[in-house]
């Protein structure tokens, strides 16, 4: 009875953890994303040089330059840059099907997001889901005088803002 008891609360606490952990990853990967995105924000106004983020959608990674060396970061496994067929963009105020995992691009049309001296970063959005098409989030970036990111996670076919 006593094993039964205890293997009981084992399941009731590590099932919903289970179930969460995709949603985990997701909050986490964005979180990495926005670090990244901060530091080479602050990295450009510290050099006053530009700095460019390469999005490889194909490959789930972004790529910079730190010093001589390339830097890259690789998208937690679970998760992929796609987006939730039938879902709407951008995240503060969708007015159209999401088309492509990200909206930034060059001139070039390499997806890249450049972090220019005077700390605004270019504008557009990224999208991320499970590899099993469940859940979707976004990192954002707006444009204004002072840049900012914003990260969203999309629930019930709506766009919310996490903090």
């Amino acid at each position: 009875m006593v094993v039964c008891a205890i293997v009981l609360i084992i399941c009731t606490i590590s099932i919903p953890t289970f179930f969460n952990k995709t949603a985990y990853d997701m909050d986490s990967e964005l979180s990495k994303l926005e670090a990244i995105f901060l530091y080479l924000q602050q990295r450009a106004c510290a050099t006053h040089q530009t700095q460019t983020a390469y999005i490889d959608v194909k490959n789930n990674m972004i790529t910079w330059q730190r010093g001589n060396k390339k830097a890259s970061h690789i998208i937690t496994p679970t998760l992929q840059f796609d987006f939730l067929q039938n879902s709407y963009g951008p995240p503060a105020r969708p007015t159209g099907p999401i088309t492509q995992a990200t909206t930034f691009a060059d001139e070039k049309q390499q997806p890249c997001i450049k972090f220019f001296s005077n700390g605004i970063i270019s504008s557009g959005s990224i999208y991320l889901v499970d590899k099993k098409h469940q859940i979707m989030g976004a990192l954002t970036l707006g444009i204004s005088q002072v840049s900012y990111i914003r990260r969203y996670a999309y629930q019930s076919n709506q766009w919310i803002v996490r903090h």
